[in-house]
């Protein structure tokens, strides 16, 4: 559909039924932001900035979350955060795709 500001969003759902995905396009056509949807009950949201990955989201079906932010690009990531379900937040980063978090407790930082 076209919103007011001439946006666009458009809303795919696969042959199977078991992915949704919902796509944001600013007035000049350049996707602006993206939301999976898989049965499993796992989201993946995606916001890009100037047309290149800014941050991702992804929120597991345990209701876990794991956020990536200040993204160079889909395998890098300067500031990474998992939050369990118990609210417990770890940070790290995501360097080639893989993410490295760091639990501290006290002056003991477990890597």
């Amino acid at each position: 559909g076209v919103k007011a500001d001439k946006s666009k969003v458009k809303l795919t759902v696969s042959d199977d039924l078991n992915t949704v995905t919902l796509e944001t396009f600013d007035s000049s056509g350049i996707k602006a932001s993206s939301k999976v949807a898989v049965k499993h009950g796992s989201i993946t949201e995606e916001t890009l900035k100037a047309n290149k990955l800014d941050s991702k989201k992804l929120t597991r079906s345990n209701e876990t979350i794991l956020e990536y932010s200040q993204m160079t690009d889909a395998d890098n990531a300067t500031k990474a955060v998992e939050t369990l379900k118990n609210g417990i937040k770890l940070e790290g980063n995501l360097v080639g795709g893989k993410t490295t978090l760091k639990l501290t407790e006290g002056t003991v930082t477990f890597k």
